[in-house]
């Protein structure tokens, strides 16, 4: 109960229609306090950490008021699209890879599916076993670590993309994996219908391949007896 009312009230705090709330600014971490502690700014850096109330803030000395439009994003440009990589490097120059249209559709597209898988996870998060949990977590950063080789394009992203594709299909075909719009359930369906009839008929024809390098065998080794 505690955790859902948190999370209902910092729902408003990124609303930017929202400005001043007149004495309670003084008391509660408003919509105008949490603005800083995301913005780029000098002043806003490591400012309001207060989730529901901003005394603490106050008290401790790390309370700053809006003073100025913030700039939301990072204080410097990273050369990189790798949510591991950053955390370990990320170098201070300006990246910004020339992607081909049909690819930014591709992340954009399966990066919505895997906010959907989140928002999921976060709705059912006391009904899933820990190896569920884990499980959709672990999927989700490879989700994230494959969209940014993409991004940048990587030679060996597009292995790790199918990679990523065939966990989702036989996670979501076991039940680890579900989605909150039943239209979306019905074309993940459809997905795995399709790679299945896919399998079937590739192990078909290479049956047949080597049906007809067999035949082909025997025949050579038939010919030198006549």
């Amino acid at each position: 109960m505690a955790e859902e009312l948190t999370y209902t009230s910092l729902r408003p705090l990124f609303r930017e229609v929202i400005t001043k709330l007149g004495p309670l600014e003084w008391i509660l971490n408003t919509p105008s306090h949490h603005r800083v502690h995301h913005g780029r700014n000098p002043y806003c850096i490591d400012k309001n950490y207060g989730g529901t109330l901003i005394i603490w803030d106050r008290i401790f000395g790390t309370f700053e008021a809006e003073d100025e439009q913030v700039v939301y994003g990072l204080t410097h440009p990273v050369n990189s699209f790798d949510p591991i990589m950053l955390q370990i490097t990320g170098k201070e120059v300006p990246f910004n890879p020339q992607v081909p249209a049909y690819l930014n559709c591709y992340a954009l597209v399966h990066f919505a599916v895997i906010l959907d898988l989140y928002t999921e996870l976060l709705a059912s998060l006391t009904m899933l076993s820990q190896g569920t949990v884990l499980l959709r977590i672990g999927f989700i950063v490879l989700s994230l670590l494959s969209f940014g080789l993409l991004m940048e394009n990587k030679s060996k992203a597009g292995i790790l993309e199918i990679i990523r594709c065939l966990v989702f299909m036989g996670a979501y075909k076991l039940g680890y994996f579900r989605s909150q719009f039943s239209f979306l359930d019905y074309a993940y369906e459809f997905a795995y219908k399709e790679w299945s009839d896919t399998r079937k008929q590739l192990k078909v024809v290479m049956e047949q391949d080597a049906k007809r390098q067999s035949l082909a065998v025997n025949y050579i080794v038939f010919i030198p007896t006549l």
